[in-house]
């Protein structure tokens, strides 16, 4: 059984070895929470996944004055960009997601991206269950926001 988001979470903020399963976690898995908490306003990364239905995804993670969230974009699908806030930004307007869920797209965006995939498949996975959730309910609640609002 793969473990829970929450431990894996737990893993990377202990700086540990290994995921609960014994799994290696990746190099540097201590330094990517320091950047995913680090304070000041700035663009945490980016990084695509596929949902699945296979639609490929751009999730641009942030914190600013807004606090901390995330800009999904759809890449060659025609389907609409939304936003999701961890701190309630805008909940008429944007998703809200979990901190915890905030927290494991800003590790995974963090991390290293080559032709391969992601370098922590276990962590991939669950942010890849959260972003099937997350389109889901966007395109339940028809949210979306114009190419020039930022």
């Amino acid at each position: 059984m793969p473990p829970s988001l929450e431990e894996i979470v737990a893993a990377y903020e202990a700086g540990a070895a290994s995921h609960p399963g014994g799994k290696a976690l990746p190099p540097g898995a201590r330094a990517r929470w320091d950047v995913a908490h680090a304070p000041g306003d700035r663009q945490i990364g980016t990084v695509l996944l596929r949902d699945s239905a296979r639609r490929q995804w751009a999730v641009d993670v942030r914190r600013d004055a807004r606090g901390r969230y995330l800009q999904l974009r759809p890449i060659g699908i025609d389907l609409e960009r939304f936003r999701a806030s961890a701190d309630g930004h805008r909940p008429d307007e944007w998703l809200p997601v979990a901190p915890l869920e905030w927290t494991a797209f800003a590790l995974l965006a963090a991390g290293e991206h080559g032709p391969e995939g992601h370098d922590d498949e276990e962590l991939a996975l669950q942010v890849r269950r959260l972003l099937d959730r997350l389109v889901r309910e966007a395109q339940h609640r028809g949210l979306a926001f114009d190419e020039d609002e930022d």
